[in-house]
C-alpha cells in the first residue's frame, strides 16, 4: 500500500473488522502485535512502521488460538479475514472517543443528552470541544465546553421534545464534534447517528419498556453468514437480511453468538430493529471456563471491547455477555465492567 501525501504528520493506523481467529499483524517486515476476539475490529496505531512509497502489511492467522476456548459457536468454522480492512489517520491531537447518552424525562417527551469525549495530543490543551446535534444539517442544540488541561470531557445539553428512536419509528440525529485549539483552529472533526430512547423496567411487574412503553417481542436469531461467500458476507446481504426481517414483522435480533459487522448496527439504527448485542463469548461444551479465574481477564476484556466499540448505537437496547458458557462467577467480574462502562 502507498500512503498518501496529505497524511504527513498524521497518527496512521490500520483497522481489521474481523479476523478469525487469531493474528499476527506485520509491517514492512516489522511484527507490530497481535490480537485476538475475532469478530469485533482490531486497530494498530503503525505511523512509525509506514514509509514514503510502496508499504507491505500481512497477517499471520490462525484458525486455533488461546481464544478458542471462549469461542465455541455452533456455526460452520470457517476462518480467514472476513470482513472489510482499511487504513485511515487522524491529527496527532484528536478526539480519540466519544460515547453520546439521551437521559428522557419522566414523561419521555424532553431529554438530558450527554457526550463524554477522550482527547489525545499536546495541542489539545487550552482549545475546546464543540457539540452539535443536527437535524436534516439544522443545529436543534449546540454548545462548547473548554478543556483546560483535561483529556476526558463531559458535556450536558437539554434537548426539548426530539423525536424518539424506536423499531417503529426509528428517528436519528447527526452528532458533530469539532476540536479546536486555543486559537480557534480546526483539529478534528468526529460523530455519527445518534437517537433518542430510554431502556427501564418497570418496577412493580418487571416489564420491559422502551420509552415508557411496554414491550412485545418478536425477534430472531441471527449469524453474519453469506450462503455465497460464508464469513465474507456483503454489506448488500446484510442490508437485504434487515429488510426481510422488516417485511416479515419482526423487530427484534439477537446477534448470536458473537458481534456482527459493524455496518449491521449502522442499518439497525437506520431501518429500525432493536438489537441483544451478544459478545465473542461461548464456551459450549467447557461451562467450567466462567469459573475459572485464568479465563476471567479474557472473559472481561471481550465484553469491555463489545461495549467500547458498539455503545453508541441506539439500536442496542440489551448486552449479552456470552453464550452457552455456565454461570460461573466470571461472569460477576463481567457485568460490573460492562455496568462500568454503560449505565
Amino acid at each position: 500500500c502507498t500512503i498518501p501525501e496529505n497524511w504527513k504528520g498524521r497518527d496512521i493506523y490500520v483497522r481489521f473488522n474481523g479476523v478469525g481467529h487469531g493474528y499476527y499483524l506485520w509491517v514492512n517486515g516489522q511484527r507490530i502485535g497481535y490480537s485476538e476476539d475475532s469478530y469485533l475490529p482490531s486497530e494498530f496505531n503503525i505511523t512509525d512502521y509506514v514509509t514514503e512509497g510502496e508499504n507491505t502489511i500481512a497477517l499471520q492467522v490462525y484458525r486455533f488460538t488461546s481464544g478458542s476456548f471462549l469461542e465455541c459457536q455452533d456455526y460452520w468454522r470457517l476462518t480467514g479475514i472476513q470482513r472489510h480492512c482499511f487504513l485511515w489517520s487522524a491529527p496527532k491531537s484528536q478526539i480519540r472517543d466519544y460515547f453520546f447518552t439521551a437521559d428522557l424525562d419522566a414523561n419521555y417527551i424532553n431529554a438530558k443528552a450527554n457526550v463524554k469525549v477522550n482527547l489525545t495530543g499536546a495541542s489539545v490543551e487550552g482549545g475546546k470541544v464543540e457539540v452539535k446535534i443536527e437535524e436534516n444539517g439544522t443545529a436543534i442544540v449546540q454548545t462548547s465546553k473548554e478543556i483546560g488541561t483535561a483529556t476526558q470531557l463531559s458535556i450536558d445539553m437539554n434537548v426539548t421534545n426530539p423525536k424518539k428512536w424506536s423499531a417503529e419509528e426509528p428517528n436519528l440525529y447527526d452528532l458533530v464534534l469539532t476540536l479546536k485549539d486555543k486559537d480557534d483552529h480546526i483539529i478534528d472533526i468526529r460523530g455519527g447517528k445518534v437517537g433518542f430512547r430510554e431502556v427501564s423496567i418497570r418496577s412493580n411487574d418487571g416489564a420491559l419498556l422502551i420509552n415508557g412503553k411496554r414491550m412485545v417481542f418478536h425477534g430472531v436469531n441471527r449469524h453474519d453468514f453469506s450462503p455465497i461467500n460464508g464469513r465474507a458476507i456483503t454489506d448488500e446481504e446484510i442490508e437485504e437480511d434487515i429488510k426481510t426481517m422488516k417485511r416479515l414483522n419482526i423487530n427484534a435480533v439477537r446477534t448470536s453468538h458473537y458481534p456482527n459487522d459493524p455496518i449491521f448496527y449502522d442499518l439497525c439504527d437506520k431501518y429500525g430493529l432493536y438489537v441483544l448485542a451478544e459478545a465473542d463469548v461461548e464456551c459450549h461444551a467447557h461451562h467450567k471456563c466462567s469459573s475459572l479465574e485464568m479465563f476471567r481477564g479474557a472473559m472481561v476484556a471481550r465484553n469491555e471491547n463489545h461495549v467500547k466499540w458498539m455503545r453508541n448505537h441506539v439500536c442496542i437496547f440489551i448486552w449479552s455477555f456470552g453464550n452457552e458458557s455456565g454461570n460461573g462467577n466470571n461472569f460477576q467480574y463481567v457485568a460490573n465492567a460492562v455496568k462500568a462502562l454503560d449505565k
